[in-house]
């Protein structure tokens, strides 16, 4: 998941800041994996007052 995200946000779209910003453990990981077991999709949820005082979905793949 980690390299799959790194690829798409630094390298794909050319992001300048670091997808690790320390959240990841505070974080849900909802994930989506085609039959063979590849992730197909994801998304990470924040629960509230992680980064915002609502809860918030990042990290859209």
């Amino acid at each position: 998941m980690l390299a799959v995200r790194q690829q798409v946000f630094m390298v794909e779209q050319a992001c300048l800041y670091l997808d690790a910003d320390g959240l990841d453990t505070q974080a849900w990981h909802l994930f989506g994996a085609n039959p063979d077991g590849a992730l197909i999709a994801y998304a990470r949820l924040l629960p509230p007052h992680t980064r915002y005082s609502e809860p918030s979905i990042g990290r859209v793949l």
